[in-house]
């Protein structure tokens, strides 16, 4: 894999699709404190989900996004609506730049660069310290606070996003495999180069039931800010460690962008799963 391809995924563009119809929920912020930073994110519960237990979908924005943008074009509160699931859209920080260093060596200078995206940890860590950032402590108390305030079905809490918000729903999932049922992404993927992988490997649920993650990925080959290639990375690698998973190629004409018509999809196989 060339080295620009591994820098190309941060150059990501933030998708912003027209607003659909009116939801017909209620929407909330809700703040927490993390780390001594206050962290904030946005919860849509259908009607249909006021007195009772219902799931709940994380979205995760891309690269520069925010919950807002997040909330407002990619058709999640019409779907939530329309299955009886509660919708949350967690805020990103701002995130310092990281390097990869070999020897103190820097082998890829700015390979995450500084910008507000989602904390996944350094690649050149060792693979057990890799499951802790910020961000997957976060993700660990969104849904903690949400069974405590909305009663949610914590044996159906499913992971989605796009661009890099893409590859942050499939490292939460692998990071916090007991309270992530299952996980979608749209333009992410999966990077291995001389031996370092992004996000991260999958863990081997062949030898332990309990990592088993099933993962719907979407991709269109005509995008041009995160390769395809890389979609057809991650479906070989939830295959060789004994994950399901569910590989949709979306039409030319989406390029990077979401396809809206794939949520109620992401739904379906979601449900499967609990």
């Amino acid at each position: 894999m060339r080295k620009t391809y591994f820098i190309a995924v941060f150059a990501m563009a933030l998708l912003l699709l027209p607003a659909t119809s009116q939801a017909a929920g209620t929407m909330t912020t809700k703040k927490t404190t993390v780390q001594s930073k206050e962290r904030a994110y946005m919860v849509y519960q259908p009607d249909a989900c006021v007195n009772k237990s219902c799931p709940a979908l994380l979205m995760f924005h891309g690269l520069g996004g925010t919950a807002q943008q997040a909330a407002d074009n990619y058709g999640w509160k019409e779907t939530a609506d329309k299955n009886g699931f509660v919708a949350v859209f967690p805020e990103s920080l701002t995130v310092a730049r990281k390097d990869v260093k070999i020897w103190n060596w820097t082998v890829y200078p700015n390979y995450d660069p500084a910008g507000k995206h989602w904390d996944i940890a350094l690649i050149t860590l060792p693979i057990s310290k890799r499951y802790t950032t910020q961000d997957v402590e976060f993700v660990s108390k969104i849904i903690s606070e949400l069974k405590t305030a909305y009663n949610i079905d914590t044996t159906r809490v499913y992971a989605t996003g796009h661009s890099y918000g893409a590859f942050f729903s499939y490292y939460i999932a692998q990071c916090l495999p007991d309270k992530i049922t299952a996980f979608a992404e749209s333009s992410g993927g999966y990077v291995s180069y001389y031996g370092y992988a992004f996000p991260l490997p999958a863990r081997n649920a062949k030898t332990n039931s309990a990592y088993l993650m099933p993962g719907m990925l979407m991709h269109s080959k005509t995008d041009r800010t995160v390769n395809y290639q890389w979609s057809v990375n991650l479906s070989n690698e939830l295959r060789s460690k004994g994950h399901p998973y569910k590989f949709v190629t979306l039409a030319d004409s989406f390029g990077h962008n979401w396809d809206m018509a794939q949520n109620q999809a992401q739904w379906d196989f979601f449900k499967q799963y609990k």
